[in-house]
């Protein structure tokens, strides 16, 4: 890839750019509101097993965009909004596990809870972090295929859906070159994982977004704001949907 040869005469700008950014970036809390709850709307007309007494049991794991940083709550964010979709299909249990910063190794380790609980569908968000780390895209395909590994295994996860790290080219806080080198290796990143995902029927990958508008984005120029999380929980809607009822409906 072109930014790999890039690296090295870049490297002062990009260090000092990633300086300037850390430093003058809002740092966004992550939302209030609640992290798991329970609903029971069941959608009558579907003959699929997830009824009022088999809730479909689904977990969102990951960074700070899962975590949904950005807005002010989390009924704003991509869990309220997507359960918030959800509810009107289907009897659901949900849980969000996710934290500011973490990498996808980092991830792995919040899997690591007492009694896990087994769930039907798994909602990642990663990669940012790694993206602006100095990991190799080899070294996060290994990271991201243990985490799935470990999805399964441990919590006998059914079905994946992994979120596409996002073309960083177009973040407002990031300036060129630097935005140019994050979103090259961010692009390395998903052309790699969608090779893997391609031949793995449990696993899916989100499609892109379209391009990201400004007015999708929050204040920090980094995160999405309340329509970016809009746009990305209606394509996971849609996603679960086909999975889970619009089969058996």
């Amino acid at each position: 890839m072109l930014y790999r040869f890039a690296l090295v005469p870049l490297a002062p700008v990009l260090l000092l750019q990633g300086k300037r950014v850390r430093r003058d970036t809002p740092r966004l809390p992550e939302p209030d509101g609640v992290r798991t709850g329970k609903s029971h709307q069941p959608l009558l007309h579907s003959q699929n097993h997830h009824s009022q007494n088999q809730p479909l049991r689904l977990l969102i794991l990951g960074d700070s965009a899962a975590a949904g940083v950005g807005v002010a709550e989390q009924a704003q964010a991509l869990t309220g909004q997507l359960t918030a979709l959800l509810h009107m299909d289907v009897s659901l249990e949900w849980t969000l596990l996710a934290q500011t910063g973490l990498t996808t190794q980092q991830i792995r380790e919040q899997l690591h809870t007492p009694e896990p609980q087994n769930v039907d569908c798994v909602v990642v968000s990663a990669g940012v972090n790694d993206v602006t780390s100095t990991v190799s895209a080899k070294a996060w395909i290994q990271h991201t295929l243990q985490l799935i590994q470990q999805l399964r295994e441990q919590l006998n996860a059914q079905h994946i859906l992994l979120s596409p790290v996002p073309a960083m080219q177009h973040f407002p806080a990031l300036p060129f070159p630097l935005n140019w080198y994050l979103g090259q290796r961010a692009a390395d990143f998903n052309r790699r994982l969608a090779k893997f995902v391609k031949h793995q029927p449990d696993l899916e990958l989100l499609p892109s977004l379209p391009l990201l508008q400004p007015s999708w984005m929050a204040a920090d120029g980094f995160h999405p704001g309340a329509e970016g999380y809009q746009q990305w929980a209606r394509e996971l809607h849609q996603c679960i949907r086909a999975r889970w009822l619009d089969a058996d409906s």
